[in-house]
């Protein structure tokens, strides 16, 4: 997978469930309730997914990324934890640009 190609997963995602994947406590969910995911669990496959990445402590992005063969993908995962849903499309955006990744609806 390219950091286009999860560029593109992500934004459809995101804008599709327009919903923050967390806990009860407000803690990222990679997998959260109602089937929920967050921008990174996107881009987990379900045959990859290991719910001990959801416990405290078993978070580990780069363990994530090494196991489930993803490329550099820090720039999504800032988006959900930073920004309300309503202004995600305005943030895919501008991540396309300063990022250098085209925008599939430009």
């Amino acid at each position: 997978m390219t950091r286009q190609e999860a560029y593109d997963i992500v934004r459809r995602h995101l804008l599709t469930q327009m919903k923050v994947s967390c806990s009860e406590t407000g803690a990222c969910k990679y997998r959260g309730p109602d089937g929920l995911k967050c921008a990174i669990g996107a881009l987990i496959p379900d045959s990859l997914y290991n719910v001990r990445w959801d416990t405290f402590g078993g978070n580990n992005l780069t363990d994530i990324v090494i196991a489930c063969d993803l490329p550099d993908v820090d720039f999504c995962g800032k988006l959900q934890d930073s920004y309300h849903p309503e202004t995600w499309r305005e943030r895919l955006d501008e991540l396309a640009v300063t990022e250098g990744l085209c925008n599939p609806e430009s």
